[in-house]
């Protein structure tokens, strides 16, 4: 699979010695959690999700505003992977957090630099000749979008049919005029199709990930949209040399990179 990708603040750090990395995957579980909608401040606990090798490692999602959940016993996670249900016309503002302890009060730190991958999938529309509500109706402009707000990299496939842009909020990956696809029930491997309709979100050295799920026209009344995440994988990175500066990522460098993580998301997906 070709990729493209993305970047809001990508940077490529200069090392004068070689470096090995591990890298683990992070499981969600099986959670429902109808209060994820209830206002502000609520939350999805979901316990530990993995291990780095050292340190259990917990997480957390938050919803930061009000919104509406048709089928609110879909948000929390199904078959590893955090889900949120959300009607048309409404906005998630939604914060994820990885912790080392169970009161989820130790933000995840590391010794090594580290890259967080999450796999966002299922990001789809609805289709134009789609009668579900009624002939009468126009369907098109039904839609999933997601906005990426903490800088990191965002790479889709390169026959992708999501429409990708960056904003001054962050990067915002649209399903906009685009038919529907499996996929709200969770998935252990992407089709083609599937992988058309899926985004792969990598941030560096933050246990904080900020994101908007949006649901786009609000015009057919309540009927739930779902986003689904695989939390992905932490990359840990052995530290190289303190304090070598910054300096602008060559072209290539995301795509090789990103290129990497989407390979070995997928052959884990389809093992």
């Amino acid at each position: 699979m070709s990729l493209r990708a993305l970047s809001a603040a990508a940077f490529l750090f200069a090392a004068a010695t070689s470096a090995s990395a591990a890298t683990f995957t992070l499981d969600f579980g099986a959670q429902s959690v109808p209060t994820l909608d209830d206002g502000p401040g609520s939350v999805v606990n979901y316990g530990v999700v993995g291990n780095d090798g050292t340190s259990d490692i917990y997480a957390r999602l938050t919803a930061l505003n009000d919104f509406v959940s048709p089928s609110p016993g879909n948000n929390g996670s199904v078959a590893g992977d955090i889900r949120v249900s959300l009607d048309r016309g409404e906005v998630a503002q939604l914060r994820l957090d990885l912790f080392l302890d169970a009161g989820y009060t130790t933000a995840y730190t590391n010794s090594s630099s580290y890259e967080w991958s999450l796999v966002f999938y299922d990001i789809d529309g609805i289709s134009s000749d789609h009668q579900a509500y009624g002939p009468n109706r126009n369907e098109t402009n039904y839609y999933d979008e997601v906005l990426f707000r903490t800088p990191g990299v965002v790479t889709v496939a390169s026959d992708s049919v999501l429409n990708t842009s960056v904003t001054a909020d962050g990067i915002l990956v649209s399903a906009e005029n685009q038919d529907s696809v499996a996929g709200q029930d969770g998935l252990t491997s992407l089709t083609p199709e599937q992988e058309q309709y899926t985004a792969i979100y990598t941030v560096t050295d933050t246990s904080t990930v900020l994101f908007d799920y949006l649901v786009q026209d609000g015009a057919f009344g309540s009927s739930r949209r779902n986003l689904l995440v695989d939390g992905g994988s932490l990359t840990l990175t052995d530290p190289v040399e303190v304090g070598v500066a910054p300096v602008p990522l060559p072209a290539g460098a995301p795509l090789l990179a990103a290129g990497l993580v989407a390979l070995g998301w997928l052959r884990r997906r389809k093992a």
